[in-house]
């Protein structure tokens, strides 16, 4: 991109806009220690207007806002990639009948060349959708994994459910553990033919959860629908590109991926702002010649383990009146009553840990007691195998499901229980994450079914991405095992995939259908 095109762009984009006006987007924030606050800036143009607009030797023109006032000047600008914290990306692509033939050859390069310019630490999943939404590759999947996924896109179905896509994908990054910085990449022609949902719909959501939502307009019939996909993008501070050609998708996705990475992240010394976990006002105003931009965002500055204390005792041995020796004398007793505090808390921690641990060994006695007694009354029956019948190489049977079968068991614990029966449960599934998150699940029958659908003995209809019937779990002679019953999106233990077999599941293991985690207690 030459100078002359980019100061074209610049009194361009002064002509369009008035005097003052908010047309700066910031989030997310970050402030890697108590010295140094860096910010995502991007334009309402979204990231590759911004990187015309803000520029390395704009630095100075850029101020932070701390809390409503105006204070420091950036120091530098640095690309996103450059920082190397990731983003959160789902690459949601049309696969309905209008994308068969050339169009869909045509989208698998452009996906294809987004994942090559991705960084390392990016999160990605591909996700296709038609009268259906299915995830192709979840986060965390490798390099590989996503260009396989790329590769094998495949028309479907007779109807777009677009909004009802967006919304659910949107859903997606939701989870704790991805970047903070997240955007969805949508391909479509922007029909939708779906019902549930309208635009708005998934507007809202992404405005409610920072995700931006870049757009590429392909049609070869109607073009009418691309309007939709421009919107989106506008009001999710995200970029649309119209791919007035097939051959265009390869190289607009080309641009995408390196604007995104590219992104100016602006570095500042802030005055007051610091790491207190309190949320604050955080601000930026571009100015140069007639033109000035602003954005503000309400952030939870995470506290810091060292910020407090380094700011009293600095405070403290600075103060005039300390010098001379009453400063000395307060200093010591400052001091000392630091050291018995930590030396009371200390012994507390130590009698409380004490006091658990014994009622622990008391309890783990009684249940091995309890778990002598009952195994020795279940000892004959045990001894036959499974009294009704069903082995669990074919597994139960679902309601209103049918039969599986063709596995085999995978044996891995030697964690016991007793058979579980009302009230009086094998163990529990605590939900870590997903739409009951902080529930406790007692295992009190057998089979124990996860879905979606009412009948199930754990039924989760909110989350969107459990099957009806997605797994169960089987109690056999004093163990657990865990089975998935064919479900779309799998069935997860400890983040690895089951593949046809059951495997043994104990206290301390993780759980994952959908969106939704479990962790195994004892019972």
């Amino acid at each position: 991109m030459t100078m002359k095109f980019m100061k074209c762009f610049f009194w361009a984009f002064a002509m369009l806009l008035p005097a003052a006006a908010d047309g700066l987007r910031i989030s997310p924030v970050y402030l890697p220690d108590s010295k140094k606050l860096e910010v995502l800036v991007e334009s309402n143009g979204g990231p590759a207007a911004s990187r015309v607009l803000l520029k390395t030797n704009d630095a100075p023109n850029l101020t932070l806002v701390e809390d409503g006032k105006p204070t420091v000047n950036a120091t530098e600008f640095k690309s996103f990639r450059e920082t190397r914290r990731g983003m959160a990306i789902v690459l949601a692509v049309d696969v309905s009948g209008t994308m068969k033939g050339q169009p869909l050859e045509a989208l698998k390069k452009g996906v294809s060349a987004f994942l090559r310019g991705v960084a390392p630490q990016d999160k990605v999943a591909v996700v296709t959708f038609a009268n259906e939404t299915r995830v192709d590759a979840d986060f965390g999947s490798s390099p590989g994994t996503l260009l396989q996924a790329a590769n094998r896109l495949a028309p479907r179905g007779n109807i777009t459910e677009l909004n009802k896509s967006l919304v659910k994908c949107i859903e997606m990054m939701a989870l704790s553990s991805l970047p903070r910085r997240k955007h969805l990449v949508v391909l479509t022609d922007g029909k939708d033919e779906g019902a549930a949902y309208v635009l708005d719909d998934a507007i809202n959501a992404a405005k409610a959860k920072g995700v931006s939502v870049d757009t590429i307009g392909v049609t070869q019939v109607d073009p009418k629908y691309l309007s939709v996909c421009e919107r989106l993008s506008e009001l999710t501070g995200g970029t649309y590109f119209h791919a007035t050609g097939l051959n265009e998708i390869e190289s607009q996705m080309k641009q995408l991926v390196e604007a995104l990475e590219a992104s100016p992240v602006a570095v500042f010394a802030p005055s007051h702002l610091q790491a207190d976990g309190d949320s604050h006002r955080i601000g930026v105003r571009f100015k140069a010649a007639d033109l000035v931009l602003t954005g503000e965002i309400d952030t939870v500055l995470p506290k810091g383990p060292e910020a407090k204390d380094s700011s009293l005792w600095s405070k403290a041995l600075l103060h005039p009146y300390l010098l001379g020796g009453a400063g000395l004398f307060l200093v010591a007793v400052i001091i000392l009553a630091v050291v018995l505090r930590r030396r009371r808390t200390a012994r507390l921690a130590a009698e409380a840990a004490a006091e658990a641990l014994a009622q622990a060994e008391a309890a783990a006695a009684m249940e091995r007691l309890r778990l002598a007694q009952e195994a020795s009354e279940a000892a004959a029956p045990a001894a036959t195998g499974d009294p009704a019948g069903t082995s669990l190489a074919e597994g139960p049977v679902a309601p209103q499901s049918g039969a599986r079968g063709g596995r085999k068991t995978a044996f891995q614990s030697e964690f016991r229980c007793a058979a579980p029966a009302p009230g009086r449960p094998a163990a529990f599934l605590r939900a870590e994450s997903g739409p009951i998150q902080g529930r406790v699940l007692a295992i009190e029958q057998d089979p124990c079914w996860i879905g979606s659908e009412a009948a199930a003995t754990f039924s989760i209809p909110q989350d969107s991405f459990i099957s009806g019937f997605h797994a169960y779990i089987r109690w056999q002679a004093g163990m657990l095992y865990l089975f998935d019953s064919n479900s779309t999106n799998g069935t997860f233990k400890n983040g690895q995939r089951l593949a046809g077999t059951s495997v043994v599941i104990s206290p301390g293991d993780r759980i994952r259908t959908g969106h939704s985690e479990f962790s195994i207690m004892p019972g």
